[in-house]
């Protein structure tokens, strides 16, 4: 039999009472589950490419300069035959405030007769829709090139919202946090194993929060938002499911 204490445990409850846990379990899991669907959302087009990955999260908690993706394919030597004094052109066009007003611009090439000329031949629209010809941008039109033309400047959440956000979460999922672990306490399952899932839990969500702040001025700590969130939600996740095993697992007599 497991290592646990002689204390009454959640499936002593009446029929009642574990039904009523039951369902608001799983409230809690669906709950956690679209705050994960709403964060992937919130976040995942901050650099306005379609998944969500560490840069989305660094320009909501630190800010990113996000380099246009032309001026990035140029100063990686492509297209390899163009020529320098036209890369250079390019270049300072690119680098230059009136970016739209100067595509045309004759003194500057103009861009769009140096793109229409080096470029636009391969990166068709639909070669940019086939996944298999590896070019992710167009550049057949105007409003295709003037579209990955700009660079942008994330600007980080601001800190009165952060302050608020921190504020809602840290209390609410602390609370989350202890009930979870007040479950496990009250179950079968063993001490050993209800204490790692407890600190698991706790010092994840801490880690979370911390972070936020953190990662404004230390880019490293990105990893342990990430690290946190994952360590808090899956214990917890994996905490409720104990705990509805421990609601509806046959009874075993107990020790004296």
């Amino acid at each position: 039999m497991p290592d646990t204490p002689n204390h009454p445990r959640l499936r002593d409850l009446s029929l009642g009472l574990r039904l009523g846990l039951t369902f608001l379990i799983i409230a809690l899991l669906g709950g956690l589950f679209a705050s994960l669907v709403f964060m992937y959302d919130h976040y995942r087009n901050r650099d306005e490419e379609p998944e969500l990955t560490l840069r989305d999260l660094e320009g909501a908690y630190r800010g990113a300069t996000i380099p246009a993706p032309l001026l990035t394919a140029l100063q990686r030597n492509h297209p390899p035959a163009l020529p320098q004094p036209d890369r250079d052109m390019l270049l300072a066009w690119l680098r230059g405030p009136s970016i739209p007003e100067n595509y045309e611009n004759f003194d500057m090439g103009p861009p769009a007769d140096l793109i229409a000329t080096n470029c636009a031949s391969c990166h068709t629209r639909a070669a940019a829709a086939d996944p298999a010809s590896g070019i992710k941008h167009s550049l057949e039109v105007a409003s295709d090139v003037l579209a990955i033309a700009r660079t942008r400047d994330m600007q980080p959440t601001p800190t009165r919202v952060m302050v608020i956000s921190t504020h809602a979460h840290a209390i609410s999922l602390a609370l989350v946090g202890a009930m979870a672990i007040a479950f496990l306490h009250f179950s079968f399952w063993p001490r050993w194993l209800a204490g790692l899932l407890g600190a698991v839990i706790g010092i994840g969500l801490t880690l979370d929060i911390a972070s936020w702040w953190l990662t404004r001025y230390y880019a490293e700590f990105l990893y342990t938002i990430v690290a946190g969130g994952a360590m808090f939600n899956g214990g917890v996740g994996l905490a409720m499911t104990m705990t509805m095993i421990e609601l509806w697992r046959p009874r075993f007599a107990r020790r004296s």
